[in-house]
């Protein structure tokens, strides 16, 4: 046995290498998203009011102001069952899903 301890499956160095892949995309995020943001504002005019207001109103989408983007229910077109809105197909009858967000995986 290795003289690294494991931690759910990972080892300690392989844990770091992976925080830092992550902070590394999560920085390139808000880098890419502050460039999209002055983009608009500076071709649109809108305003830090009106971007604080819509990240407001999709926090809230799934009932929840958390800062965070939670599970989205849909009802299934086909059947009427409700289901992840992020699912392409309905788990019950397999119809595809209708589409509420332009990111939702």
């Amino acid at each position: 046995m290795s003289s690294r301890r494991v931690s759910n499956g990972f080892g300690t160095d392989d844990e770091v290498m992976m925080v830092r892949h992550l902070t590394r995309r999560v920085e390139l995020l808000m880098l890419v998203c502050q460039a999209q943001w002055e983009l608009l504002r500076d071709r649109t005019g809108l305003t830090e009011e009106e971007l604080t207001a819509k990240v407001a109103e999709v926090d809230l989408r799934d009932g929840s102001e958390d800062g965070r983007i939670g599970t989205a229910v849909a009802d299934c077109r086909s059947c009427g069952r409700t289901g992840n809105a992020r699912r392409e197909f309905c788990l019950y009858c397999g119809e595809r899903m209708p589409r509420q967000e332009a990111f939702g995986l």
